[in-house]
């Protein structure tokens, strides 16, 4: 067999071996630890502290802002509602509006949250 007919069934092969280790794009959020926070109450139910939790989901925040990455749905909005449950209603209050100027989707919703907390 010459070198031209050998590169002509080795070349396209190799090609296709290469295109398969190639990466996909990115991720578009840094998930972190949230999705860990969200299923461990369901998990293990009662084990959960809400003050560990919002203090290691504003750290994971705090990362994720150094690293440039984007914070996912809903964290801001998780963050609030763990200090909330504190009683600290100013940072509870401050999350909901990030996740509103981060998600304007969730504008309804986050609204409907600090309405009911304006409530007695």
């Amino acid at each position: 067999m010459h070198r031209t007919a050998q590169w002509r069934i080795a070349g396209p092969l190799l090609l296709v071996m290469l295109a398969g280790c190639a990466t996909g794009p990115p991720p578009l959020y840094r998930w972190g630890i949230y999705e860990e926070l969200i299923y461990q109450p369901y998990k293990n139910p009662g084990q959960s502290d809400p003050v560990t939790d919002a203090s290691r989901l504003a750290e994971d925040v705090a990362r994720t802002d150094a690293e440039g990455k984007a914070v996912p749905p809903g964290v801001h909005a998780h963050l609030g509602f763990l200090y909330a449950t504190q009683g600290n209603l100013g940072l509870a209050r401050a999350h909901f509006e990030r996740e509103k100027g981060l998600y304007p989707e969730s504008t309804v919703f986050i609204d409907g949250i600090l309405d009911r907390m304006e409530q007695p």
